[in-house]
């Protein structure tokens, strides 16, 4: 067994399937990084579609993390000791093997798909050349390594989707979740459906179970992304206040599963139950609190950015 064991993953269903052997791997006082890699973020134009590099960054590492803590906290069924890691990096196996040797993990276990289109990170060439550059072990796990018990675990149904983790509902208890959770029904979106346009009066709130929806919102220079969001968020907050209306349009990046809540219901559960309806204003609260500090440090950079290009240029000139 391994006292320092690195998990990479891709956020795919399949590559789960590693979890249920790592506490075969990890020693009793030892521990699990579980990593993720996402690529730099690269202002880029769709269209009328500007995505900020800055914003995408963020956005991607926000997502990945909470993906992270989600694993992690499974693992503590098992017993094991789990920390988390999101590293930006243009190479996806570079990114690995450098986290590995600056950390002195003893192991690097990681899933390779056997078919292609479905790796996203973790693809069969990445596992290749984490073990080719790789000073330390490398345990890789294809599908039929993880067909027998692992991989049954690892397939979560949405029906067993852990609402606890929810952005709005994390000032709730259990119970009060399922109350709210009761007025829902689950939906299946089909990728590049619309869910809400920008001034339109909002009639749901969405929460995503699995897959990604882009945010965009309409702005002088065409349609800006606001944020991509994914499992365990929800959206759009602004069905919750005033008179409903929308500022984001909601465009399925993949095949998802919701749980979609009625506006009416909802409000009307907030206002009879007082304790529900505080725990959901005051997450609301932060969430629009967290992403407007988030917005000030990304113009921030942005700011010092252009003034530091400007600085280089005038001295260029001279």
């Amino acid at each position: 067994m391994y006292q320092k064991v690195l998990v990479p993953l891709d956020r795919s269903v399949e590559s789960e399937g590693v979890l249920d052997v790592i506490p075969d791997l990890v020693s009793a006082d030892g521990q699990a990084t579980l990593l993720s890699v996402i690529p730099p973020g690269r202002t880029r134009s769709l269209g009328e579609l500007v995505v900020l590099g800055t914003q995408q960054e963020e956005e991607d590492r926000a997502r990945a993390m909470a993906y992270l803590n989600r694993i992690a906290n499974r693992l503590k069924d098992s017993s094991v000791q789990a920390t988390t890691a999101v590293v930006v990096h243009d190479s996806v196996a570079s990114a690995i093997v450098a986290f590995a040797n600056r950390n002195s993990v003893d192991l690097i276990s990681m899933f390779t798909h056997d078919r292609r289109g479905l790796a996203k990170l973790v693809k069969g060439s990445v596992a290749r050349e984490v073990e080719r550059r790789a000073v330390m072990p490398v345990r890789v796990f294809r599908p039929e390594d993880l067909a027998t018990g692992s991989s049954q675990s690892a397939a979560r149904p949405s029906e067993e989707f852990d609402y606890s983790t929810v952005d709005v509902f994390a000032r709730l208890t259990r119970e009060q979740i399922a109350t709210v959770v009761a007025l829902g029904n689950r939906i299946a979106v089909s990728e590049g459906d619309t869910l809400g346009a920008g001034g339109e009066a909002g009639q749901n709130l969405f929460i995503i179970q699995s897959g990604e929806v882009q945010l965009t919102a309409q702005s002088e220079i065409g349609q800006i992304a606001v944020r991509l969001a994914g499992p365990g968020e929800s959206f759009p907050q602004a069905v919750l206040l005033g008179e409903g209306t929308l500022i984001t349009a909601g465009s399925a990046l993949s095949d998802i599963a919701l749980l979609q809540i009625p506006r009416a219901r909802l409000l009307d559960l907030c206002t009879q139950d007082a304790e529900i309806g505080r725990g959901i204003y005051a997450a609301t609260a932060q969430l629009f609190a967290n992403r407007y500090s988030r917005t000030l440090t990304q113009l921030g950079m942005s700011a010092t950015r252009e003034m530091q290009r400007d600085s280089e240029e005038g001295q260029e000139d001279q």
